[in-house]
């Protein structure tokens, strides 16, 4: 497991890279099958933390919970080129997800870019909190998601929200998967040439109380 927090010094401008060290992505993976709620993350990034991941492969593979990233109030959090991969299941559980931003916490920025996610319940579950979702600004733009069994990107509480060109499909039969799933989005909502395919499930997109 890696658990990082914030460290004194970072900021926009002074970002904590991970990365292989010859750049070559898939050449270094980070696995973890945790057993308990506590630990159920394969990389943490904490509150306050001005963090970036290039080139890695991520998983997780527990039985009950198996998120490989989890994101706890994060100033700026930045995912490229990564794979991240979690249990192949029909579960709608979060604890599952392979992507989980807590939305106890105020994550200002989130940044996932050319990635592939393979399996879990949700491919990225998060969001703000009702009573204060201002000032954060999320993107998500050119990845591939592959067999989530609840949804590929589900969203809620957000000021900003970029979604370009994102290729979700799933072979599950679940029927209450979504590709897209928006909610409670503000004045800043961008989606534009998305594709998803399913096999089974209730919407491609989702977009409620938003724009």
């Amino acid at each position: 497991q890696i658990e990082i927090q914030y460290i004194q010094g970072m900021s926009e401008n002074a970002i904590l890279t991970i990365k292989p060290m010859n750049g070559a992505s898939g050449n270094v993976e980070v696995f973890f099958s945790p057993t308990t709620a506590l630990k159920n993350y394969t990389v943490k990034a904490g509150l306050g933390s001005f963090i970036s991941l290039k080139g890695l492969t991520i998983s997780s593979k527990g039985t009950g919970y198996s998120t490989p990233i989890q994101i706890t109030g994060v100033g700026l959090f930045s995912i490229d080129e990564c794979l991240i991969i979690g249990k192949a299941n029909s579960s709608n559980s979060t604890s599952q997800s392979l992507i989980f931003s807590d939305d106890r916490y105020k994550s200002e920025t989130i940044e996932i870019t050319n990635c592939e996610l393979e399996g879990g319940s949700f491919g990225f579950f998060g969001g703000g909190m009702a009573d204060d979702y201002r000032d954060h600004h999320y993107s998500f733009q050119d990845n591939t998601l592959t067999d989530q069994s609840r949804a590929g990107i589900y969203i809620k509480y957000l000021d900003e929200l970029d979604l370009i060109g994102n290729l979700i499909s799933s072979s599950t039969e679940s029927a209450e998967f979504e590709g897209i799933a928006v909610y409670n989005i503000g004045p800043g909502l961008l989606a534009e040439a998305n594709i998803v395919n399913f096999k089974a499930g209730q919407n491609g997109i989702h977009i409620a109380n938003s724009g």
